[in-house]
C-alpha cells in the first residue's frame, strides 16, 4: 500500500510540473491538450469502468466519438434528452 501511495504521489507530482505554465501557453496548444486529455480519459474509462463500457454499449457510442471537449458535452445533453 505505502508503494502504490508513493506511485500515485511521484506520478501526481510528475503531472503538476507543466500545469502551472499552462495558462500562459497559446490557446491552439491549450486546446490541443485538452482534447488529447479528453481522448485518453474516456480511453481509460471505457477499458476500466464497466458502468461506463456498458452504457457506451448499450447507446452505440464508440471511444473514437469523443475527441474534444465539446463531445463530451454534445453526447451528455443527448444522453439527458
Amino acid at each position: 500500500m505505502l508503494i502504490t501511495r508513493l506511485y500515485r504521489n511521484a506520478y501526481l507530482a510528475y503531472q503538476m510540473m507543466g500545469q502551472s505554465r499552462l495558462p500562459f501557453k497559446p490557446l491552439k496548444t491549450i486546446k490541443r491538450s485538452q482534447s488529447q486529455r479528453v481522448r485518453e480519459m474516456v480511453a481509460h474509462v471505457y477499458r476500466t469502468v464497466p458502468y461506463y463500457r456498458e452504457t457506451m454499449d448499450r447507446l452505440g457510442w464508440k471511444v473514437e466519438d469523443f475527441q474534444n471537449a465539446e463531445d463530451l458535452s454534445e453526447y451528455r445533453l443527448r444522453f439527458v434528452i
